[in-house]
């Protein structure tokens, strides 16, 4: 526990346990370039206003010392406006290592998880900005469905193939992507979306960790390599 609380001290930009952090309402699309971010809000769509489907992805890199790596997403709940829970398929387009299917997100088990495939260009090594959303997962709900609640399970804070950088994108019924991304930072454990008319809030059961901060520099120090040896080796 001491060395997982010395690190953090180093890599950590801690926003206080439990923070909320908001979205906007989905903008009209034929204007999306025009609307501005309500006063409080953070842009991005609001799958409260009815998505058939619902794309999450990687917003940055995964907490690897090597370049190569991928993301381990164990669960995604959904709810509706009226609480019942929902149950959506699950599929990718991005690949799947061996043993982890993306089935795994949606199968009500926080303890199997689906594991992307090896991807060059994830890890703190050799990040690169064209390797957001390069990890994703595509929810189809069948219908047209106003979510009021979407909760992200993730390995933990220790978890080296976690991420503290989420994209949700939000889908009509013929799959077209509104382009107002949700891109928030999440907890590398539980995160909750709680969204209404009004827009979407997350709060984290643990504080959001930039593990790769002290090392995104375009190559991984040997400071930087010790520091995420000591966490995750």
């Amino acid at each position: 526990m001491a060395r997982v609380w010395w690190l953090s001290w180093i890599f950590v930009r801690v926003q206080g346990d439990g923070e909320f952090l908001v979205t906007s309402p989905s903008p009209d699309v034929s204007s999306v370039s025009s609307v501005e971010p309500t006063s409080g809000y953070i842009g991005g769509c609001n799958p409260f206003q009815g998505v058939r489907y619902l794309r999450i992805s990687n917003g940055r890199e995964i907490p690897r010392w090597l370049c190569s790596a991928s993301w381990d997403i164990y669960e995604v709940e959904l709810t509706d406006s009226t609480g019942a829970r929902l149950a959506p398929s699950a599929s990718t387009m991005t690949g799947v290592s061996d043993d982890h299917p993306v089935s795994n997100v949606v199968d009500g088990d926080r303890s199997s998880f689906h594991a992307g495939d090896w991807d060059i260009g994830l890890g703190c090594s050799c990040w690169d900005d064209s390797k957001i959303g390069s990890q994703q997962v595509d929810l189809d709900l069948g219908t047209l469905t106003q979510v009021a609640r979407i909760v992200i399970v993730q390995g933990g804070d220790t978890d080296p193939w976690s991420v503290g950088n989420l994209r949700i994108e939000c889908g009509d019924m013929s799959m077209a992507f509104d382009p107002a991304v949700m891109q928030f930072e999440i907890s590398r454990a539980v995160t909750t979306i709680e969204c209404t008319a009004q827009g979407c809030r997350a709060e984290l059961s643990t504080p959001y960790l930039d593990i790769c901060g002290a090392c995104r520099c375009g190559t991984l120090t040997a400071v930087g390599l010790a520091l995420l040896a000591l966490l995750f080796g």
